[in-house]
């Protein structure tokens, strides 16, 4: 288990949009190994899901939390924040739970967890939603102001 702090954010379908802590046993490096998974079909490690710059964080977190903004503020670098089908994330939570022998041990540990936010993203397919994960903005911004320069 690790101590990242990442959430759920999804947007659209019923209701307003939404923020959820998710458990730390879902970003393990052992869960997000490239080699288990297949990115020809589109099958990701689930910290492929998570938004990479501030601005993409700030998106989220306006959007998550309707936050009132000055319209006519110098706009945050970087590249708008990138929703994903839920589809997407249930192949991915489908190929680890899929796993025998010894990777099927590595995810032991988080297959409650896994189950969850399987259910979760079955019903923002349903509802018409859209996700990606988040970071807290203070740790994408101390990855992530180099990168948004220009």
């Amino acid at each position: 288990m690790t101590d990242r702090r990442v959430y759920l954010a999804l947007q659209g379908g019923e209701g307003p949009a939404r923020l959820r802590p998710l458990p730390g046993s879902l970003w393990g490096e052992q869960i997000n190994d490239v080699r288990w998974f297949d990115f020809r079909t589109g099958v990701w490690p689930l910290d492929c899901f998570i938004v990479d710059t501030p601005r993409q964080a700030l998106e989220s977190a306006i959007a998550i939390a309707d936050l009132d903004y000055d319209e006519d503020a110098e706009p945050v670098r970087g590249a708008p924040a990138e929703w994903y089908e839920p589809e997407q994330g249930i192949g991915s939570i489908d190929r680890l739970l899929g796993f025998r022998g010894r990777r099927a041990a590595a995810v032991e540990p988080a297959r409650a967890d896994l189950v969850a936010l399987r259910a979760e993203l079955e019903r923002a397919r349903l509802e018409g939603a859209r996700f990606h994960f988040v970071e807290p903005c203070a740790k994408a911004a101390e990855q992530g102001d180099e990168a948004d320069t220009p």
